[in-house]
């Protein structure tokens, strides 16, 4: 069953975003459903790791693409090869590649570090994952669960400062 996960438990902060309801002083943070058990707590870290991190891939690639010749980056685009390879020549013979390249291995590190997640184990649930169809769509789901907490988190943000209430005076 789907049980619900706050963020801030897998080493993202609470934000104490404040909500409007009964008790205006209740602080309230935004909850992520949560499709794995308690017990794979690894599984959970992995998937908030995904969903922090799919920004700096994003900008990553938009960075490549915009180096790259146009025909050469959808050449790469259907050959189905990731560019964030070292082992393509496109990366070794590109410095702007390579260092968009570094840029986001080094977010992707500092996030794995932030998550107490070293990139062996990261990198061996990758690799699990491309054998277990079931679990990389139980992982992706759970990513996007949290991209959906947090961009709901943000959006809450409210955009005036809250006014204390008539009570809480402070002559």
């Amino acid at each position: 069953g789907i049980s619900h996960l706050s963020l801030g438990r897998l080493g993202r902060a609470n934000s104490g975003i404040q909500l409007p309801g009964n008790n205006d002083a209740e602080l309230t943070s935004i909850r992520a459903p949560c499709v794995f058990r308690s017990d794979e707590e690894e599984l959970h870290k992995y998937a908030a790791i995904l969903a922090a991190t799919e920004p700096f891939r994003l900008l990553c690639n938009a960075q490549i693409k915009n180096t790259m010749n146009p025909i050469s980056h959808f050449l790469y685009w259907l050959s189905g090869k990731p560019l964030l390879n070292h082992a393509l020549a496109v990366r070794s013979n590109n410095k702007a590649i390579d260092l968009a390249c570094d840029r986001y291995e080094m977010r992707v590190e500092s996030t794995l570090k932030s998550y107490g997640m070293t990139t062996a184990e990261f990198n061996k649930i990758s690799t699990s994952l491309n054998k277990d169809p079931i679990l990389k769509q139980r992982i992706l789901l759970q990513a996007y669960y949290y991209k959906i907490a947090a961009d709901l988190e943000a959006n809450l943000k409210p955009a005036l400062p809250l006014l204390p209430s008539i009570g809480s005076r402070h002559d």
